[in-house]
């Protein structure tokens, strides 16, 4: 997810903070859906480019890039995202101007108003969620060499149902936790 400073510094007042409270609840939405997020500013995703229809921003490969409120880009930003538009959702808003106030279009693939067709859009693309856990645990999954590591931790306050982990064709029983757990899946040779 890039977040959107650009825009959020042109908004007034309550306009800013309403977007960021939105942004706020479309990460929840997501953590609460098993998808693993990483937020980076506008700069920061300038670094990256797409490959194969993945966006790699140093060393780490993305299969979707989710814009909320991209309504101001930089020029940088503007022209890698012509290169993955297929791959971009835009949540909320759209790109209507550069940081210097010229008009820009954009190649709008995917669009949303709302958390929920950000989700649907989402979960249509299976490869995106590729651990399956108990609905009320947060995912994440971290590739090593030789293993991958999969954390669990329980979103709000009441700890994360007995049920299945599962990655890779493999599946492990876990029991009921209110804590950060882990379970490694080791890769066979």
């Amino acid at each position: 997810m890039v977040y959107p400073i650009e825009t959020l510094y042109t908004l007034a007042n309550h306009r800013a903070d309403a977007a960021a409270a939105e942004i706020f609840k479309l990460l929840l939405t997501l953590l609460d859906h098993h998808h693993h997020v990483d937020v980076v500013s506008h700069s920061i995703f300038t670094k990256g480019k797409w490959k194969d229809q993945q966006f790699i921003l140093d060393e780490n490969v993305h299969d979707a890039v989710i814009f909320p409120y991209a309504e101001i880009l930089s020029k940088a930003t503007a022209i890698i995202q012509q290169n993955g538009a297929g791959q971009t959702h835009y949540a909320f808003s759209e790109p209507h101007r550069l940081l210097n106030s010229q008009t820009v279009a954009l190649p709008i693939d995917h669009r949303a108003k709302n958390s929920v067709e950000v989700l649907s859009w989402l979960q249509d693309q299976p490869k995106l969620r590729p651990v399956k856990a108990p609905n009320v645990a947060w995912v994440s999954l971290t590739r090593m060499p030789g293993k991958n590591i999969i954390t669990l931790t329980p979103w709000r306050h009441r700890g994360y149902d007995e049920g299945e982990v599962s990655y890779a064709e493999k599946v492990v029983s876990i029991s009921h936790c209110e804590k950060l757990s882990r379970v490694i899946f080791s890769e066979i040779v």
